[in-house]
């Protein structure tokens, strides 16, 4: 076709940003203040993408009385208008020939404004989607934090909070009248307007009592909590626009008005949360300690009988370097805790039936009326998925405090897990319910050390050594009648057929499945073991070929200190998991260089000749090392009572370097796939690019 096209290269570009903080405090005697100004205004890497934000915030902290009464306000608010772009342009951008032009002179592609078009399955001009449509949302956001603090007695303190939180959205996308992408050709022009908002009260009543009892100290507090949270947001999407130059502000001139092609939504919720709570700490001799907490929860988004849930919590430890005098230690403290929390369901009214616009229509009374269909199932024996956890652990400190860190095991176990199940229908009128069925084991250590290691005047050292395993095991996802037993989850995008992942009770999250590759025969096909040994390859040879979920985390921080310079950097590595790379599945084959760009890595094989596959040979280790972020400063010094009283420049990056033998856009594990947290370990298809970024900046006070 006579193109030379590096796609990647026309879709990114080398983004610049722009941060800005202001600040300024002070007061008199009684009342003090803080208020901030933050500016951003960021470039996406991806063309055309990027958003614009400012910031706020103002702090008053007024006493009274005596000082007995302190009254602390909070404002914050923020505004943003944010160019989303589409994240499906990487995709394109991998998968277009580069023989492909972007621009295309013959009369044909003048129906694409004469961009070039494949016109074969899900390959699209990239450069096209970034250039002739958009997409963008705006967003502001209003809280305001106001607590009243009045000392009773010398020991008891009562406190009033009231917070509101209130958000407001607009998202807006056009697809061109001449684009390829989106069904804007086929739709002549396709426009969305939606918004959003959001508003959340929070009011909160406390009483506190401490005392110093010779060498006990008892700290009591105690409590009541109301939450109020109201959702909605209306949607309108149409098409068959006269002109590209509507864009999405003119929804009234789209003909799908007329033609009974357009479609409007529109949601509003309301849920409220409360709960008593109270607390106890003591603390003997800076020794011994125990804290007990019982919080008493009820929420509406659960049905009449199932509202309230009870939780705990209980935490107890003990000084040891304060009972043995051991030299060159100074703290040795073992403890322990136990605790059950709980958790909402993410949407309200799933105790009840809820009925939702059909695709059909109904003939009543002489005319047509659209129907109604059920879009859940009611299940009024909802009730609080909790979460049991314990955790027990040590922290040190030796050598006058150079060398300290911590040890932990914690082990946790939900019940009640709320998961959407497929049911059967009938005798259902939907075909999945939210239930509480699962259970969950999470299981693992952490680790943290650090060390003082060089602690002179001129010159600082500090190393930071952090370490953490954990697993996740599924006990059950049964209920009742309900036996899940064994599921294959997580279909396979097309050309491809198949799931990618296996649940089973009993077993760790994560296991990936497919077809065990064993080479390439004489004929240019894959060689795939027969696993039940039958003579034939198809489904029942599945194997776990693979685990999407990672074993343990390492990081290590070194930071230093040279005269009035400093810097720091943090190595970071995640090991153990496995990634399907879903752009070799489809496009690593010689038999697609016809129509699509050959995904060239160290794995491709040019001695396989069939089609689009997914076997053993598309999961990879996905285990990296990384230096996430670098930075180094200089301190200029002033003289007493100069106009600036300090001064800090400093250069920083982030995504420095990867070591991985992974092939793919990015080895940091993926924790779901097509939004089902039962399917980790996929990297999708439009994956968005890890960026390396460096920044300058100039930190001044006065």
């Amino acid at each position: 076709m006579g193109g030379n096209t590096d796609w990647m290269d026309e879709i990114t570009r080398t983004a610049i940003s722009q941060v800005h903080n202001l600040s300024l405090s002070g007061g008199a005697s009684n009342t003090t203040f803080r208020a901030s100004l933050n500016y951003r205004n960021v470039d996406g890497v991806l063309r055309n993408s990027g958003f614009e934000r400012l910031n706020g915030r103002l702090n008053i902290l007024h006493k009274a009385l005596d000082d007995r009464l302190s009254i602390n306000l909070n404002l914050a608010a923020t505004s943003s208008e944010s160019d989303l772009a589409f994240s499906q342009a990487f995709q394109y951008a991998i998968t277009m020939p580069p023989t492909a032009p972007i621009i295309s002179r013959d009369s044909y592609y003048k129906k694409y404004d004469g961009y070039f078009q494949s016109e074969v399955y899900d390959l699209y001009n990239p450069v096209a989607i970034i250039e002739q449509n958009k997409n963008v949302h705006t967003s502001s956001r209003m809280l305001y934090n106001i607590e009243m603090r009045y000392d009773l007695l010398d020991n008891l303190t009562a406190s009033l909070r009231l917070t509101e939180d209130k958000s407001e959205g607009t998202n807006n996308y056009y697809i061109s009248k001449y684009s390829f992408y989106g069904d804007g050709l086929n739709r002549n022009g396709l426009a969305n307007g939606g918004n959003s908002n959001s508003n959340n009260e929070l009011l909160e009543s406390m009483i506190n009592y401490t005392k110093w009892m010779h060498d006990l100290n008892i700290d009591l507090m105690g409590g009541y909590s109301y939450q109020s949270h109201t959702n909605e947001s209306l949607s309108v999407t149409a098409g068959n626009f006269l002109t590209d130059s509507f864009e999405n502000y003119n929804l009234g001139a789209a003909g799908d008005f007329a033609s009974g092609e357009a479609s409007a939504s529109s949601f509003k919720e309301n849920y409220k949360v409360i709960a008593f709570l109270g607390r106890i700490n003591l603390n003997y001799d800076h020794t011994y300690f125990l804290s007990t907490s019982y919080r008493r929860e009820g929420s509406t988004r659960f049905g009449s009988g199932n509202q309230w849930g009870n939780f705990f919590g209980i935490s107890a430890g003990a000084d040891l370097a304060n009972l043995v005098d051991i030299t060159n230690i100074n703290q040795l403290k073992i403890r322990s805790s136990y605790g059950v929390t709980g958790a909402l369901p993410g949407e309200s009214y799933l105790s009840q039936q809820r009925y939702g616009p059909g695709s059909g229509y109904v003939l009543n009374d002489g005319e047509w009326t659209r129907s109604y269909t059920p879009i859940s199932n009611p299940n009024p024996n909802l009730k609080w998925e909790t979460k049991s956890e314990f955790d027990v652990g040590i922290d040190f400190s030796l050598f006058n405090d150079r060398l300290s860190g911590s040890l932990d095991y914690y082990k946790s176990v939900t019940n009640d897990a709320l998961v959407a199940l497929d049911v059967p229908v009938p005798p259902n009128l939907f075909n999945s319910t939210l239930l509480n069925a699962g259970e969950l084991e999470n299981e693992g250590i952490e680790a943290m050390i650090e060390f003082q290691a060089i602690n002179q005047a001129k010159f600082n050292w500090a190393v930071r050594l952090t370490y953490s395993t954990y697993s996740t095991i599924l006990n059950s996802l049964s209920i009742g009648n309900l036996d899940y037993g064994v599921r294959d989850i997580g279909g396979l995008p097309a050309p491809l057929a198949g799931n990618i992942v296996r649940v089973r009770e009993g077993k760790p999250l994560g296991q990936l499945i497919g077809w065990q590759y064993e080479g390439v025969d004489e004929n240019g096909q894959y060689i795939i073991k027969d696993i039940n040994g039958d003579g034939q390859i198809d489904v029942n040879d599945y194997t776990v070929i693979g685990n999407g979920q990672p074993k343990g985390e390492i990081g290590l921080t070194n930071s230093f200190s040279f005269g009035n310079f400093d810097a720091s950097f943090f190595l970071r590595g995640v090991y153990g998991h496995d990634l399907v790379n879903l752009n070799r599945t489809i496009f690593e084959q010689i038999s697609r260089i016809s129509s699509y760009n050959l995904v060239n890595t160290k794995y491709f094989n040019s001695d396989y000749q069939g089609r689009a596959a997914y076997n053993s040979y598309y999961v990879e280790d996905a285990s990296f090392f990384k230096l996430d972020n670098f930075t180094i400063g200089y301190n200029f010094n002033f003289v007493d009572n100069a106009i600036l009283s300090s001064a800090r420049i400093y250069v920083s990056g982030r995504n420095l370097f990867y070591i991985t033998d992974y092939s793919g856009v990015d080895p940091e594990p993926r924790y779901s796939y097509q939004d089902n947290v039962l399917i980790p370990g996929v990297e999708p298809l439009d994956s968005w690019v890890t960026t390396r970024s460096f920044t300058i900046g100039l930190n001044l006070s006065f």
